[in-house]
């Protein structure tokens, strides 16, 4: 009898001390992921994705029958990781916008020039707004020297300028087609995505998104640092802002709708997206820092890059089904499936 109740206290013990050490492992980890976030100076973030604001410019963004006539991968394989700051920034972005060779060029009323990129002594770079005694304003941007990104993940941990009338962007090109990771029109820090083509007639699917702390305050961008990230594969994208998808689009889509996301696509019968970033294209990755003079903008505004990170996929697995299924190559409309009034052969 005596010793069944020494069992039973010692079965007692050990059971306090497992939860007890469970508790302490809980407590220690709630502490570390708040001291995490303290010396980050981060909150955690919700995001508020206007239901009321959707631009759709084309009736093409919609979903068209695919038949599957055996399985199929439709995910890409993933490629090591390369993450640049400082002078590494530097020697893989050209800093003159693409489409002016080495003069200084006025696009969306915003000069750029070499001279406004610079590397600070902490290592960031900055994109400067600068104006001019004549009214007129001077910026910097980062254009990719490598011009075939088609798949992967590519980030920025950057802080926009504070003030009114700063336009910051971070985006691919390629096409003629643009994926827009975000464009910010300040003093307010609502966060735009764009899907765009460029071909004729133009088409984009631009929703706008907020980013609120644990308070439910509005965040402004300007005040910190943040991690703006797009994940672009072959069947899906994802935007992020320090790890949190605000805005995630499929490509494949079973027959009632449900997005596909593994990555096989069994034999059958499916939907697709008529409308999706070119496969066939590479893609160069732009940072800039633009201006909008109709604002009244503030003399002077940094776009800070502390670092830039880069991962190639490869869709080999998947090229082949992609070539010969895909609805719609925004590339001047060369689909004969379009209505013959969309195809276009020019840019223009």
């Amino acid at each position: 009898m005596r010793k069944r109740w020494a069992y039973r206290k010692d079965k007692k013990v050990f059971f306090k001390f497992f939860i007890m050490k469970s508790q302490i492992k809980f407590f220690l980890f709630l502490l570390t992921n708040l001291f995490i976030n303290y010396c980050n100076g981060q909150q955690p973030i919700t995001v508020v994705t206007d239901p009321n604001y959707l631009y759709q410019a084309s009736s093409l963004f919609n979903l068209v029958d695919l038949y599957v006539p055996k399985d199929v991968t439709i995910c890409t394989v993933k490629g090591v990781n390369s993450a640049m700051t400082g002078n590494e920034i530097l020697k893989n972005f050209n800093t003159e916008w693409p489409w002016c060779g080495t003069q200084p060029c006025v696009y969306n009323e915003t000069t750029y020039t070499p001279n406004n990129v610079k590397l600070n002594a902490n290592g960031t770079i900055s994109l400067s707004n600068i104006k001019n005694g004549n009214g007129s304003y001077t910026s910097g941007v980062l254009y990719s020297k490598t011009e075939d990104f088609k798949y992967g993940e590519f980030s920025i941990e950057g802080k926009i300028a504070c003030g009114t009338g700063f336009f910051p962007a971070f985006w691919l090109y390629g096409g003629p087609q643009e994926v827009d990771m975000f464009e910010i029109y300040t003093p307010t820090t609502d966060i735009y995505t764009n899907l765009i083509s460029w071909s004729c007639p133009k088409q984009f699917k631009q929703f706008k998104h907020q980013l609120k702390d644990k308070d439910g305050k509005t965040i402004d961008l300007c005040n910190d640092f943040h991690t703006y990230t797009i994940d672009l594969q072959s069947s899906y994208y994802s935007i992020k802002v320090d790890g949190i998808a605000i805005r995630t689009e499929y490509r494949y889509f079973d027959v009632n709708g449900k997005p596909i996301t593994g990555c096989v696509l069994k034999a059958g019968t499916y939907k697709q997206a008529s409308f999706w970033p070119n496969d066939d294209n590479g893609k160069s990755l732009i940072i800039n820092n633009a201006i909008e003079p109709a604002k009244n903008p503030t003399t002077n505004g940094d776009f800070e890059i502390k670092s830039v990170s880069v991962r190639k996929d490869d869709a080999k697995n998947t090229t082949e089904f992609i070539k010969n299924n895909a609805v719609f190559w925004p590339v001047f409309g060369q689909n004969p499936n379009l209505n013959s009034s969309l195809i276009c052969h020019s840019d223009n």
